[in-house]
C-alpha cells in the first residue's frame, strides 16, 4: 500500500514497543510517527527502541516517564505478554 500520514499515528494503548519499532524502521525516514500529548498533535523525531527504567511504578499504557539515568522520555506502550514496556 502506499505510504500515507495516517500510518504515522501511534496509540501506546494498543500498540507494543515491537509494533511501534516496526512502524518506525518501515516509514519513519519519510513520515515523522506522530502521537497526542496533553491534547496536542507531536511529532518524534526520535526513536529509541525499548528501554529499560529505573521507574518502579505501575504505570499504565501511555504514561511518560523522564528517565534521568538515560536522559530519555519513555513512554509505556502495550505489554507485550505481561511484561510492561516503554519506548
Amino acid at each position: 500500500p502506499k505510504i500515507n500520514t495516517s500510518m504515522s499515528w501511534i496509540d501506546w494503548e494498543e500498540q507494543t514497543c515491537n509494533q511501534i519499532a516496526c512502524l518506525c524502521r518501515a516509514i519513519g525516514c519519510r513520515i515523522p510517527l506522530r502521537t497526542i500529548w496533553m491534547g496536542k498533535t507531536i511529532k518524534l523525531l526520535d526513536f529509541v527502541g525499548n528501554c529499560h527504567t529505573t521507574d518502579q511504578r505501575n504505570q499504565k499504557p501511555g504514561s511518560v516517564y523522564y528517565d534521568k539515568v538515560s536522559n530519555t522520555l519513555a513512554v509505556c506502550c502495550k505489554p507485550n505478554s505481561k511484561q510492561r514496556s516503554f519506548c
